[in-house]
């Protein structure tokens, strides 16, 4: 509850319960909290603290709470000083959302799959992160349409940040409500089949770079720059042809390849 919150933080942490130790405390003290591949599991009300350990110092595939196979709704936590990811949420149930959940002082505060229906509402807080975005990755959904689902991302308080070549499963739909930003590292690019991508108003693709538009996702402020072909591009199966989206506004796509290699056509998004 608000007035006793479930406290799961670092052996020498004597800021919380009893003194059991001494020593320095860091982010990635412990490892974290894997959910096992079980039904029924949920977080309401938690605090993970200096977690996100791993042999290499911290990892990209490491969360303090990975809600493994069969997912969890995290409602209400915070995620504090933690190395890697606070979050990792994948493979996600139907009915996982993260909401009101605060994430301060990490590396980067979540890593969902495009692939998954984990749903990002637009409660959730980021007062402060060494890489502030809701990462996004989901080669593993590409071309597979054996998993139908519906996923939703409304938050617009810091951008989704695509780590790879995500794709929309082809019988499945993902809906990006207005003012959300996408943004993508250096050769990334993102697909999706017909008309299984909805689009929000204000809506943008741009280069992980870019500060203009959902802040500093970076953390490096002013020491890199957007350019044409920071990423690939928004790919659309469709027959008889496929090709490269390229509006300029409903949603707005900045600093994508652009080269003539590729086929590039204007699309009308359908509203989520």
């Amino acid at each position: 509850t608000v007035a006793s919150n479930i406290i799961f933080t670092a052996y020498v942490d004597n800021t919380y319960g009893q003194t059991l130790g001494t020593g320095t405390v860091t982010r990635g003290y412990w490892e974290g909290i894997q959910v096992a591949d079980v039904n029924g599991s949920r977080f309401e009300y938690c605090k993970f603290i200096y977690g996100g350990y791993s042999d290499s110092g911290y990892s990209l595939d490491y969360g303090t709470l990975r809600t493994g196979n069969f997912g969890a709704p995290v409602k209400n936590c915070e995620f504090i000083s933690c190395n890697g990811f606070g979050l990792v949420a994948s493979d996600a149930a139907n009915d996982s959302i993260t909401l009101s959940n605060t994430f301060t002082n990490c590396y980067r505060p979540m890593k969902v799959n495009c692939a998954d229906n984990v749903n990002i509402s637009d409660a959730n807080n980021f007062p402060k992160n060494d890489q502030n975005g809701i990462f996004v990755v989901g080669s593993k959904g590409f071309h597979d349409s054996s998993k139908t689902v519906t996923i939703l991302w409304s938050e617009s308080n810091v951008p989704f940040v695509v780590l790879d070549s995500p794709s929309v499963r082809e019988n499945s739909t993902l809906k990006i409500y207005d003012n959300v930003t996408v943004k993508f590292l250096q050769g990334c690019d993102f697909s999706f089949y017909d008309n299984n991508l909805r689009i929000g108003a204000n809506v943008t693709f741009t280069s992980f770079k870019d500060d203009t538009v959902g802040g500093d996702a970076n953390g490096d402020e002013s020491l890199t720059t957007p350019a044409s072909g920071n990423w690939i591009g928004i790919w659309r199966y469709a027959s008889p042809d496929s090709y490269y989206v390229t509006n300029a506004s409903a949603p707005k796509v900045a600093y994508y390849d652009g080269t003539t290699m590729y086929i590039y056509s204007n699309f009308t998004f359908t509203a989520p």
